[in-house]
């Protein structure tokens, strides 16, 4: 068999070393920092990133509970004006005024017994989508 005969395989072998030892520097001193540098870099990015985003979203936390404590409060002063005043809507119509006890009644009620699992059960959308559900 040649391909095993002693005086072929020594060069073989040196050849197959020194070809993978020429390959593994170039590929070391070359192409490994270059890939070291990009995953450095996505790293640092992916954490500078992490730090906006949860910089955006405390910012945002601090908004919303801003806005749900105004809400509060104003849901609070509308509460104690319906409880010091009677409310009642006055329409005008032909120079009478037409008091409607029904609308005045449901007003006051939801805002006296302000509920948000009842606010929040009430669908809003817009003229758009009705028109198109129908």
């Amino acid at each position: 068999m040649p391909q095993l005969d002693y005086t072929i395989i020594f060069s073989q072998i040196f050849w197959l070393f020194f070809i993978f030892l020429f390959l593994y520097t170039i590929i070391l001193h070359f192409f490994l920092p270059v890939f070291l540098k990009s995953i450095k870099i996505r790293k640092e990015l992916i954490n500078s990133l992490n730090l906006e985003v949860s910089k955006l979203e405390e910012i945002s936390f601090k908004k919303r509970t801003l806005l749900y404590s105004n809400v509060n409060q104003q849901l609070l002063i509308i509460k104690k004006l319906l409880k010091k005043e009677n409310f009642i809507f006055l329409l005008k119509k032909e120079n009478s005024i037409i008091i409607d006890k029904k609308l005045s009644i449901f007003i006051s009620n939801t805002t006296k017994f302000y509920n948000l699992q009842i606010i929040n059960s009430i669908p809003f959308s817009s003229k758009i989508l009705n028109l198109l559900n129908k």
